[in-house]
């Protein structure tokens, strides 16, 4: 009996030194908070869904919480599922507090999830409704300084584990990250303020009169101006310097460019602006109309296509009016939100219909 038993404990201790050692949790290396407000204003809430993830798997990691880690992925994207996952995710983090000695977020933090709502409810009014885009940068910079301000907390739990294995970084980011990073800052610091100088009227010369017809100052041309909020820009705006007018519309991402042509024929013009508008969208649909302007008999063209541009509603129009001094085309481009793009699409269709010759 004695040497049974001896034998067995022998054997069970042989097979406990054979188990691997227990593994550490594996978290992020705490990092520079600027790092991650750069990676989350620039990346248009993208990085926050990857980011969200993470800091999920290192909870579950040190928690044993019963979390499903993608499930998050989704949750910066919309305002029904943050109005129940923000409110555990924050208390997640308390936890840790709690469990790691950091001093306890306060009230506050209801403050942050109302904020975090609301820019969420703004970038979704965005997709649905034209907003100005001066508004685009702003709401960035918001978000980006939200989840940083989350960050900053998570951080100050890790700086007081003992007991896990950090990820480093050696030069901030990982490769990826960089891969992001690099060109994401030049779109958002450089051509989202440039743009938005646009819509802040930065390029205005003059704005038309409503309901009224505009008539080319020698008089050569003339079309309705429908609504108010179209303003004369700057040669050069939309076009290459060579149009004769340039307007900006009345919502973002709206604009129309009349050219003159010598020595050009109508039905070749025509071919080569349906064929462009067609190349431009995705999933264009296109049509062409010839009619006999009504004052006298010049042919108008009228080239009409929509497809989609970043995602969204899209429309191409073109109307090409004959005259004794060659053709002059009308070009009007808008793409803008599904709302938007209904309500506008009848006033810009009337503009290349009744754009005529003097």
């Amino acid at each position: 009996m004695v040497e049974g038993q001896g034998y067995q404990d022998v054997g069970t201790t042989a097979a406990n030194s054979e188990q691997p050692p227990n593994r550490l949790p594996s978290v992020k290396a705490p990092r520079g908070w600027w790092w991650d407000f750069i990676l989350h204003g620039c990346t248009f809430g993208l990085y926050t869904a990857f980011w969200l993830v993470g800091r999920l798997r290192e909870v579950r990691s040190l928690t044993r919480a019963d979390v499903t880690p993608w499930l998050w992925f989704f949750v910066p994207h919309f305002v029904l599922a943050q109005l129940f996952a923000l409110p555990r995710l924050v208390g997640y983090l308390r936890q840790l507090e709690s469990e790691y000695g950091v001093p306890a977020w306060g009230r506050s933090r209801q403050a942050w999830m109302a904020a975090v709502i609301l820019v969420t409810a703004f970038f979704n009014i965005q997709e649905r409704i034209a907003t100005p885009f001066w508004t685009v940068l702003p709401a960035l910079l918001v978000w980006a300084a939200l989840f940083t301000v989350l960050e900053v907390r998570f951080n100050a739990v890790k700086r007081r584990l003992d007991n896990v294995a950090f990820r480093e970084r050696k030069y901030g980011y990982s490769w990826w990250e960089w891969l992001i990073a690099a060109p994401m800052v030049c779109v958002t610091f450089i051509f989202v303020p440039y743009l938005s100088l646009g819509s802040l009227g930065m390029y205005d010369v003059s704005e038309l009169p409503a309901d009224q017809a505009y008539v080319d100052p020698e008089e050569r041309f003339r079309f309705p101006v429908p609504s108010e909020g179209w303003v004369e820009v700057e040669p050069g705006t939309y076009s290459e310097d060579e149009a004769l007018l340039e307007l900006r519309g009345p919502i973002e991402d709206v604009y129309a460019i009349v050219y003159h042509y010598e020595n050009i024929k109508l039905e070749g013009l025509a071919y080569d602006r349906l064929q462009t508008f067609h190349e431009t969208l995705w999933g264009a649909s296109c049509e062409e109309f010839r009619r006999f302007q009504d004052s006298r008999l010049s042919v108008v063209s009228q080239v009409i296509c929509t497809g989609r541009e970043m995602n969204m509603p899209s429309m191409l129009t073109s109307a090409i009016v004959e005259s004794p001094q060659g053709l002059f085309e009308l070009i009007i481009h808008m793409n803008t939100p599904r709302l938007s793009f209904q309500d506008r699409k009848a006033e810009l269709l009337r503009m290349t219909r009744e754009f005529e010759s003097l």
